[in-house]
Parts: structure tokens; sequence; C-alpha cells
């Protein structure tokens, strides 16, 4: 059900402009990392504790997912660093799920700020929370899933959405922004300047998230039809399709 949802919500935003005046500012699924490679090679860091790419059974998390067990008596963290803007709103959402029932929460801290916690949660089936705050100054943030002690929490499909871009930036006509192949599996976004580039396949998977205007996709396409949803440093969104 969960993976229906996110093609439905993939497909509105490829066909209609105007989204609920959001714009993803970053996501992640995992699915396209390998199985046992340890999160702090991906961008993310940890504290007290390991986290490493796991493969999911089918119909769960999707193909992978972040497992992180914790050390006993210390405070674990697993965390992403996004850059936000001052004044914006912002929602950061993910799916997780602890076997064992155990204490766990998402968060978030700016630099300009202490980390502020959502409430704990048990689920040990996979349930999506989000948590929503407003940044004060342009900054970075910290992103993170968080448990206590020597407990294992598993997370999926984290996301971080702006909800002040208003309707009037949602605007994907402009011809001037283009994505062009730049080499063998380099790509290239010019007429603006890229805050984000979500690359994803036909049927709404996300399989690359970029965050200039030169980046290569390695491994993660194969012959086919992609979609680029690339947003420019002042929140204008621009989808792009290409062939591979």
């Amino acid at each position: 059900m969960k993976k229906k949802l996110q093609l439905l919500l993939f497909l509105s935003v490829l066909f209609i402009p105007v989204i609920n005046a959001q714009t993803v500012i970053f996501a992640d699924n995992f699915d396209s990392y390998t199985v046992g490679a340890s999160v702090t090679t991906l961008g993310y860091t940890v504290w007290e504790t390991g986290a490493y790419i796991k493969a999911d059974v089918p119909g769960n998390s999707g193909a992978n997912y972040i497992n992180m067990a914790g050390t006993a008596a210390k405070s674990n963290y697993v965390r992403k660093t996004v850059a936000v803007t001052a004044g914006h709103n912002y929602t950061f959402s993910a799916f997780t799920m602890t076997p064992a029932t155990k204490n766990h929460a998402i968060g978030y801290k700016l630099v300009s700020g202490a980390s502020t916690n959502s409430a704990l949660f048990t689920n040990n089936t996979w349930t999506e929370h989000s948590i929503s705050f407003t940044a004060v100054n342009s900054e970075n943030v910290d992103l993170f899933i968080y448990i206590y002690g020597a407990n294992t929490v598993n997370s999926d499909d984290w996301k971080l959405i702006d909800n002040s871009v208003s309707t009037a930036t949602q605007n994907t006509s402009s011809a001037s922004v283009q994505l062009t192949r730049s080499g063998l599996n380099q790509f290239s976004v010019s007429g603006c300047e890229v805050n984000s580039c979500l690359l994803y396949d036909i049927n709404g998977r996300l399989l690359q998230t970029a965050y200039k205007n030169r980046f290569d996709v390695g491994n993660a396409c194969g012959k086919g039809v992609y979609i680029a949803k690339i947003t420019d440093k002042s929140g204008l969104v621009y989808h792009r399709k290409f062939i591979f």
C-alpha cells in the first residue's frame, strides 16, 4: 500500500505543475545502495553506533532500508545534513519500525538551535512519522532517527518537504532549464542553479538525489525513460524527461 501511494504521488507531481505548494528538498529510499554498506559512506553520519543498509522482504519497506543497532546506555543517532532557507516551514518524515517495540523517535537539529525530537514511538510494523519546523536562518539542519540503548530501529523513505514555496514558483514550463547528457553516465543541468535534482524511473521509484548542476548516475540507470525533478535555489521546480 505504501508503494502504491508513492506511485500515485509521483504521477500527480509529473502531470500536474502545482502540488499543494510544497517542494521536496531531500528524499532517499535507500534502494539504490549496496546491501551491507555503512551509511557513513553514503552521506550520513552516526553517533555512538553503526548503521548499515539491509535488504527487506518483498512488500514491506521496499528493496532496502537502514538498520541501526544501538550501543548500551548510549543515545544513538543516524543523521543527514540538509540546507534550509530562513523563514521557510519544513516537514521531515520517515518510515520506522522496531522489532522489539522499543522507544524511538525522529527529529531535527538546526545549527542555531537545540535538538528537537518527536514523541516516542514503539511501532513494530512500518509506520510513517513526521515532525515540522521553521528555519530562523538560512543554515544546515540535521535530520535524525534516534533510539536509546542496545536496541534496534529500522528506517526508510526519509523525506524533507518545504511547505513554504508559493504556488507561483511551481511553474515547470521554463524552456531555459535543460538536462543534458555530458558523458557516459554524467548529466548536467543548465539554465538554473540546482538546489536538488531527484531522478525517478517511469514507475515513480526514486533512484538518486544530486545537489549540484553536474552529477554522475553511476549504475542507477539502465536503458529506459526517466524523469528528473529539478529544484533551483529560489524554489522553482522543473520536470524533465530523458531517455537513457
